[in-house]
């Protein structure tokens, strides 16, 4: 009987032991599935010509910011929203921070796990306060996360495919959540230039947003080596 009992009592704690294991593992896994569709996503949108970016940039898109959510190991390993290929409209680039993001142009969280998108309709590259947001996470080149180490003078560079919209950085700003004129074109007269606004979490303080504002200095046509070069 006490034979018994020490057995179960071993593999009560073998699996206790085991569950620990897994749980302090999710967050690495998290972020490996994330960082791993990506870059599965940039690979995509190699095969993707300007005209089928034109054509997924006629959409409005959706933009319900109460519709978001976190990053969670429930959301991402076992509830996965999948991307909308259809809404795919460019790529983001920051050499500097090693950020290589596809964008597209809706708000939605299967959109955000793939990469970085629009934050209001209508928006013209080049023109005005280009808006975009992605999300924070806690591991280093996993979507925005490299995002918190920008500095002024950085190349941000957006593009359609068809042209290369190249940005300095200005401005570096952490804000309350709820401060939404940030994404308001009348940014852009603040600055007296078009600018591009990239808005993540500020860690993980869900209270405040962290922008990147870059003032758009050249524009010149699409290449791939010319847009991922450092």
């Amino acid at each position: 009987m006490r034979k018994k009992r020490n057995r179960l009592i071993t593999l009560l704690g073998v699996l206790l032991i085991t569950l620990g294991i897994i749980f302090a593992s999710m967050p690495f896994i998290t972020n490996l599935v994330v960082k791993n569709q990506s870059l599965k996503v940039v690979n995509e949108l190699e095969d993707l010509e300007a005209n089928d970016l034109r054509a997924n940039n006629a959409d409005d898109g959706t933009f319900n910011y109460d519709a978001i959510n976190n990053i969670s190991a429930t959301k991402t390993l076992i509830n996965r929203p999948n991307y909308n290929r259809e809404q795919i409209i460019g790529q983001l680039v920051i050499p500097d921070l090693n950020i290589n993001l596809t964008l597209f142009n809706s708000l939605t969280d299967g959109n955000l796990l793939a990469g970085v998108t629009t934050m209001k309709p209508g928006q013209v590259m080049g023109e005005r306060n280009y808006t975009v947001a992605g999300h924070y996470t806690n591991s280093k080149d996993v979507l925005l996360n490299n995002l918190l180490d920008a500095k002024m003078g950085q190349t941000i560079r957006l593009t359609n495919k068809e042209t290369i919209y190249e940005y300095e950085v200005i401005d570096l700003i952490k804000v309350k959540a709820t401060e939404l004129h940030m994404i308001n074109d009348s940014r852009a007269d603040h600055y007296g230039q078009h600018i591009i606004s990239i808005m993540s979490c500020y860690y993980y303080d869900t209270d405040y947003r962290w922008f990147v504002v870059g003032a758009l200095t050249d524009t010149y046509p699409y290449t791939h080596e010319r847009m991922v070069a450092k």
